[in-house]
């Protein structure tokens, strides 16, 4: 794949990628596409335990994953080369990766180490459970991470049992946060002049996934569940059946409800008992649907 960076706003950042499967490979692929010098370090194939999880090398996923990077082959386990990366990491900004948090320890890259080498470091860490507590030295997956942060708790319709997010959301939501601190690690260094070591995980990214639904629960007591397509909150929002597919709604407050219901050429719904505002749309749910599929399908 050719390299075509989106802009060269990072050029002047170095990135060491050790990164596997995909919430590492996310976090780094933003500072590939925005113009930094990213060296995927891979290791050598007859050391590699590649169980197909991101495909061919030249597949889709894996060319998604990796695009905009130069690579290398190091073996971390050797000294020779150790030394190599520990040399390199000397004239580098970001060293990031994704192992168990036990394993950057035995390979002698952890935190202290790094920054032994260069004191402007900044580490980028993500795990599936944090760096320490009880399921620190546990692989994390996407799946997992969804059912134990409670986001499939949230998902999918009600009755029909737990349901994950279309999309690798803990993966990439993981990758995403560490990038945000990564980046602001690099702001940070320019007053103190030194690195950080920046940490994210994938339940903890689906515990901020969470976002008003667990302000709910804390604020009022509320536990969230499955509403389908339906907003938990804010009536009318939702996929609905039309003449000729469907159309996706969302009509939040009262100033969007009365002008949605003057387009559908029902302006007396406005001011039903059962419509009228924001709580009563959200307990009258199931009728105000019933109604609404009605039009649509007209």
């Amino acid at each position: 794949m050719p390299h075509m960076p989106a802009s060269s706003a990072l050029s002047r950042f170095r990135v060491l990628d050790l990164t596997r499967v995909r919430a590492g490979p996310t976090c780094i692929k933003q500072f590939a596409d925005f113009g930094a010098d990213v060296i995927k370090i891979e290791t050598p194939p007859e050391a590699e335990r590649n169980d197909g999880m991101t495909g061919d090398r030249h597949g889709f996923d894996m060319q998604n994953l990796h695009r905009n990077k130069r690579s290398m082959t190091l073996n971390l386990k050797d000294p020779r080369g150790l030394a190599i990366f520990m040399k390199m990491v000397k004239d580098a900004d970001v060293v990031a990766e994704n192992y168990r948090p036990d394993v950057k320890d035995r390979l002698g890259i952890d935190y202290e180490s790094l920054k032994k080498a260069n004191k402007g470091i900044v580490l980028a860490s993500i795990s599936g459970f944090g760096q320490d507590g009880p399921y620190a030295t546990r692989p994390g997956f996407d799946q997992i991470a969804q059912g134990m942060g409670g986001l499939m708790m949230v998902t999918g319709r009600p009755g029909e049992g737990p349901m994950r997010a279309g999309a690798a959301v803990a993966d990439m939501t993981a990758g995403y946060l560490a990038c945000i601190g990564v980046m602001t690690a690099l702001l940070e260094r320019q007053f103190s002049g030194e690195g950080q070591w920046v940490q994210s995980n994938l339940l903890q990214s689906q515990i901020a996934l969470l976002d008003f639904q667990a302000a709910r629960y804390l604020m009022k007591g509320e536990v969230a569940g499955q509403v389908g397509n339906d907003h938990p909150v804010g009536m009318p929002t939702s996929a609905y059946s039309s003449s000729d597919g469907y159309i996706n709604i969302n009509s939040l407050g009262q100033a969007m409800w009365g002008r949605l219901c003057k387009a559908l050429g029902k302006e007396e719904l406005a001011n039903h008992p059962d419509y009228k505002g924001a709580a009563e749309r959200s307990k009258n749910r199931k009728a105000l649907n019933a109604e609404l599929n009605q039009l649509f399908k007209a």
